[in-house]
């Protein structure tokens, strides 16, 4: 090779190398503006809180797309308390930015955003009230010093629809989560986990259907839940119309994450196992397509703080229906509730309700052992519901239905 090109490949790399440093120490510099901002920001929110918001790192690149990933997020304790609430161990977001510079904007792709190893530690303490609890409270209490911030809004007032159509994400992500729950009021208590908590949604974007997917392990070594929600075509705001579900609980006692729901519940024991199909169909409203309910849900062991004698009982729900909501049609396979002593069964079908012509075939609703007042001795909220009244009962009840 001839030396003045020699020469020239020389120039053209010590370029390409000082260009190359130069733009990686530019996102250094990046890097660091950018932790600073944050930390700034969650400085403030740490003293809005009571409790520190700190963040280790944030790095961004450039290759294959823009990408910011922040390490280290934590959310402190609080006064009085041991433990942080939260950590982060990662999240990570990267944008097609050639697409968003070439399209000016109008489409925007996210190619995942994901957070991973999210742990959070809920602490009942002995005076009744959680570490959760306690950092809500503190937030109500300082939004309700700080002014308010006006809405925007349209020509008539009201909220505007914010325009999401330019925005696609291929994957968002939960991985690797974890809650963990430990009762200070009880003394030696071991922690409680619901663990391996994976969510993930593909494909959102508005005029496309959405499914999202949740699995966990509730105090098990291995996932014992399963949901899966989706939705009809999301509108441009991309506000989802759920249109149906899937759930699938394996057996597993809940008692003693039991004391950490409000105490308002009551609730003290019990079991729980599900397998339901749900399709809603015209039965909300925007949505289209038939109605249908299939599968069981069953309680057991039910046990409140209030309950008036006896011993915990059992509520179980087992359903095969389906229907038409838009022409008023309803077609009961199979019903069987059971709520202590009291039980419903039934099947047939309802044609036609919201015509001028409805019809009944084959109805038929039996009912044995129903008391109101036995009921709401076994569960306490009931009893609220029912307030001064008295419903005293056995009831029996068959009604059956045709023409």
């Amino acid at each position: 090779m001839a030396a003045p090109a020699k020469r020239i490949l020389v120039v053209l790399g010590a370029l390409l190398a000082l260009l190359l440093t130069v733009l990686g120490g530019g996102l250094l510099y990046l890097d660091r503006l950018l932790l600073a901002a944050g930390q700034t920001q969650l400085a403030a929110l740490s003293a809005r809180a009571d409790r520190p918001f700190t963040v280790e790192g944030i790095a961004t690149k450039l290759w294959g797309g823009l990408g910011v990933r922040v390490t280290g997020v934590a959310v402190g304790a609080g006064p009085g308390e041991e433990r942080p609430l939260a950590s982060l161990r990662r999240a990570e977001l990267e944008v097609d930015l050639w697409r968003a510079v070439t399209t000016r904007g109008r489409d925007v792709q996210v190619r995942q955003a994901v957070l991973d190893g999210l742990r959070i530690d809920v602490v009942r303490f002995p005076d009744g009230t959680t570490n959760v609890e306690r950092l809500l409270r503190r937030l109500d209490e300082t939004a309700a010093r700080a002014p308010a911030t006006p809405a925007p809004s349209g020509e008539e007032g009201q909220a505007t629809p914010l325009d999401l159509s330019v925005l696609r994400v291929d994957r968002a992500a939960l991985q690797d989560g974890r809650i963990a729950f430990l009762d200070r009021t009880v003394p030696g208590a071991g922690e409680l986990f619901v663990d391996k908590l994976d969510l993930e949604v593909r494909d959102l974007a508005a005029g496309r259907p959405l499914v999202v997917k949740l699995a966990a392990a509730v105090l098990a070594a291995r996932q014992n839940l399963a949901l899966t929600v989706r939705t009809a075509p999301l509108p441009p705001t991309l506000v989802p119309l759920v249109t149906g579900a899937t759930l699938k609980i394996e057996p597993v006692d809940l008692s003693p994450l039991l004391p950490f729901l409000p105490a308002s519940v009551g609730l003290r024991a019990g079991t729980l196992r599900a397998d339901l199909v749900a399709e809603l169909g015209g039965a909300v409203e925007g949505g289209t397509g038939p109605t249908s309910l299939k599968g069981m849900v069953a309680m057991g062991g039910l046990a409140f703080a209030a309950q008036e004698g006896g011993r915990p009982f059992d509520a179980s729900l087992a359903v095969d229906a389906d229907g038409d909501a838009a022409g008023g049609d309803v077609r009961l396979t199979a019903l069987d509730l059971a709520v202590g002593p009291a039980r419903l069964s039934g099947h047939g079908r309802l044609l036609g309700v919201r015509g001028d012509a409805p019809r009944a075939e084959g109805v038929e609703l039996t009912a044995h052992g129903l008391d109101l007042e036995v009921l709401a001795a076994l569960a306490p909220p009931l009893r609220r519901a029912l307030g001064a009244a008295t419903v005293a009962g056995p009831i029996g009840l068959t009604v059956r239905g045709g023409g």
